[in-house]
């Protein structure tokens, strides 16, 4: 595994993510309740609103996280909340937005 995916994956394993199902698309980390989300469309709707993506060679060559909140390819667009060079903190940005939006209104 590349370093910038591994620092990302350690850091997610030592969070409250660890509790969902990851899962990885091109450079996204996502993350589902349930680990049949490909199987079928009500699978489907358990991916949480919220992703990590990365890149490898950010400014000054450092790797970039940027934090969505939202679906992926879904309507409405998805907003980019954080960009950071710190896999922790990019993590600890996803846990308190998943967090907010699963709290009851």
């Amino acid at each position: 595994m590349p370093p910038v995916e591994e620092e990302l994956v350690v850091a997610a394993r030592a969070s409250e993510l660890s509790r969902w199902y990851p899962f990885t698309s091109h450079n996204y980390l996502r993350f589902a309740a349930d680990p049949d989300f490909w199987v079928s469309a009500e699978a489907a709707a358990g991916i949480l609103p919220g992703a990590i993506s990365f890149e490898k060679g950010g400014p000054d060559d450092n790797p970039a996280f940027r934090v969505w909140s939202g679906q992926l390819l879904g309507t409405p667009d998805p907003v980019l909340e954080l960009v950071t060079p710190d896999a922790d903190a990019a993590v600890a940005a996803l846990v308190r937005l998943l967090a907010a939006e699963s709290r009851p209104e």
